[in-house]
């Protein structure tokens, strides 16, 4: 038979050896390997994927090591069932609608993942909206000095800006032939009124007032105060210059004349600010746009003083968005009586907002939040929680105020909640037939 031939070993010619048994034993050799290794990559995994199960609910829930003893036919029904039955948002559903997630996790994987939970309870919140601007003039606190008449300027009082003038001060001289031909019209309107004082025609001391008034009227418009007419009126004798008044106690923050310079009627001469309040324009982000309101109260600081605030007023909201910044400019009205404030300094804003002083809140950490939805994991029991999805407002200080669907006295995860987030998930995945149920075994 060919299974009974000899042949010459190439090796050592003395001895002979079956051809057809040694293929047959390696054969069976490496069949054997085969086996033993797959067995204990099986083992590994299952030894592996027994702590995972127990943390999703498909362990024993009582103890970790209690797990071990399980065989793998054991765990794999065990997770087989309650992947069927479990709470995932993946799992089955009732009437229409995905059960929450739930996770189980024994006391020791408590322990050693450091899970922590605050309770849902009632807080007073004060949100802080936080802006950077630059302090301005009060626009409603400037005027503008104009030439009423037309002439030169023949002296200045006030030859440089910065400086500080009060109301009524003098600011500077013009000569104008205008002026003068009014003055005499006006000293020859009041002789004439005079001299037909005793007529016995009413029109015609009625006429003669009216030429006074009329030329009176004329230095007025011109500028020419009460004062000023009266002194007219008691000399006798018209002057060649008229005298420009600071109409308001300010700061001159522009000056447009020179001496030996001619002006036109209505040309602009100095620019006068009332510094005792300024503006701060606040850039405020369109997100915190709808928390601001008119009156609100500002804490404003300065680099230029360190540690001291500065109290303002919210007074116009602009309607128009910055479109490079996404913001709009926020105007709060300053008092700077003592002067330390000066236009075009940087500033800090803060504006507080009470959201109430008793709202539901939790902390910031116990929030997960995917982009479009926010979740929470809710403490049920010791060692089992269940996955929430809820509404929030405004986060305030690292909490985040409660719309909806957490009640008060809860308990929220608020350490180890993506831990317990991801064995959701892997639990999720072995009841729909992953490795963490065993599915299709």
């Amino acid at each position: 038979m060919d299974d009974d031939r000899w042949e010459d070993d190439p090796v050592d010619e003395g001895s002979r050896r079956p051809r057809g048994r040694t293929g047959l034993a390696v054969g069976l050799a490496l069949l054997v390997g085969i086996g033993v290794g797959v067995g204990g990559m099986y083992w590994a995994v299952s030894k592996k994927m027994l702590p995972v199960a127990a943390a999703t609910g498909s362990g024993d829930a009582h103890e970790g090591d209690q797990g071990d003893r399980h065989s793998d036919g054991q765990e794999a029904s065990t997770a087989d069932h309650r992947g069927g039955h479990g709470g995932g948002n993946e799992g089955g559903h009732d009437n229409g609608k995905a059960p929450a997630a739930t996770v189980e996790l024994a006391p020791r994987q408590v322990a050693v993942a450091g899970v922590k939970s605050e309770p849902v309870e009632p807080r007073g919140l004060t949100k802080e909206i936080r802006a950077v601007g630059k302090l301005d003039f009060d626009e409603q606190r400037l005027a503008t000095v104009s030439a009423r008449i037309a002439g030169r300027v023949d002296k200045l009082y006030v030859n440089f800006t910065g400086i500080h003038v009060m109301q009524g001060e003098k600011l500077l001289d013009i000569y104008s032939p205008d002026l003068v031909s009014t003055q005499q019209e006006y000293l020859l309107a009041l002789k004439n009124r005079d001299r037909v004082r005793e007529s016995p025609l009413p029109e015609v001391l009625d006429g003669a007032n009216s030429l006074v008034a009329a030329s009176r009227r004329r230095l007025l418009l011109w500028g020419i105060s009460e004062k000023q007419i009266a002194e007219l009126e008691r000399e006798g004798e018209g002057r060649i210059h008229m005298t420009v008044y600071s109409p308001a106690t300010g700061t001159v923050i522009e000056k447009k004349v020179l001496e030996g310079k001619y002006v036109a009627a209505g040309e602009p001469l100095y620019v006068i600010a009332d510094l005792a309040t300024l503006w701060l324009f606040a850039e405020v982000y369109e997100s915190e746009l709808g928390l601001v309101r008119l009156g609100q109260p500002v804490e404003v600081t300065v680099p230029s003083y360190p540690g001291r605030a500065f109290q303002g007023r919210v007074s116009f909201i602009n309607p128009v968005l910055e479109p490079q910044t996404r913001t709009a400019k926020v105007r709060v009205e300053l008092p700077n009586r003592d002067g330390l404030l000066k236009p075009q300094m940087f500033a800090h804003a803060t504006l507080r907002v009470p959201i109430g002083a008793a709202v539901l809140a939790v902390p910031a950490s116990a929030v997960l939040d995917t982009g479009t939805k926010q979740y929470a994991w809710v403490e049920r029991g010791p060692g089992q929680y269940e996955r929430r999805e809820i509404r929030l407002g405004a986060e305030v200080n690292g909490f985040y105020q409660v719309l909806g669907g957490l009640d008060k006295g809860e308990r929220v995860v608020t350490a180890a909640n993506f831990l317990i987030d991801s064995q959701a998930q892997l639990k999720a995945g072995g009841a729909a037939g992953g490795p963490g149920g065993h599915g299709g075994h």
